[in-house]
């Protein structure tokens, strides 16, 4: 296992974790960021023993603590020099859009062109259409005049409504315990 180091740039956090597979971590959390191009891989240590450096790094850097494995990379305490020790960071965006194995991908391979023409219409359903025939998030905002923020907003909205239609409460069925 090893200790990983991951920058969200605007706000200057750093996420201090732990994973047998740092990449395999970084894409399963992606599918949770709205902008992945706004985080960045600082570094990774193999020290054998991650639990321990873990902790022991979470306990040097507690007054920049934000919350859980989250730091303040300009507060007191070394950090930003540790920070420094790995080198240039690897940016995030465009390894996690070329990626195979992200998650979201695998949800829209599945999902039939028909089953999307009967939850979503419109602007909604052609970019739905685009994502899932390998347009990237990032050519759909371009060619939409929107940021990736918004297409990313668009495709979960499109996915709840798949999902919902999948589970029954399609649209003139009931939600169990509503009358």
């Amino acid at each position: 296992m090893s200790v990983y180091f991951i920058r969200h740039i605007p706000s200057r956090r750093v996420k201090i974790g732990r994973a047998k597979d740092v990449w395999q971590r970084i894409r399963d959390m992606a599918t949770t960021w709205p902008v992945p191009d706004e985080f960045e891989l600082v570094g990774v240590q193999d020290n054998g023993n991650d639990a321990v450096e873990e902790a022991a790094l979470h306990a040097e850097y507690a007054s920049a603590r934000v919350h859980g494995e989250w730091f303040y990379e300009f507060k007191e305490g070394d950090l930003p020099e540790f920070l420094k020790s790995f080198g240039v960071p690897t940016p995030l965006g465009g390894v996690l859009t070329i990626e195979p194995g992200e998650q979201p991908r695998r949800f829209w391979r599945g999902v039939k062109p028909r089953e999307l023409r009967n939850v979503v219409w419109g602007r909604y359903l052609a970019i739905a259409v685009r994502y899932r025939k390998g347009d990237t998030m990032a050519e759909i905002a371009e060619q939409e005049g929107c940021s990736r923020q918004r297409i990313h907003q668009i495709l979960k909205k499109c996915r709840e409504k798949v999902a919902s239609t999948r589970r029954g409460y399609g649209f003139g069925s009931e939600i169990p315990g509503e009358a």
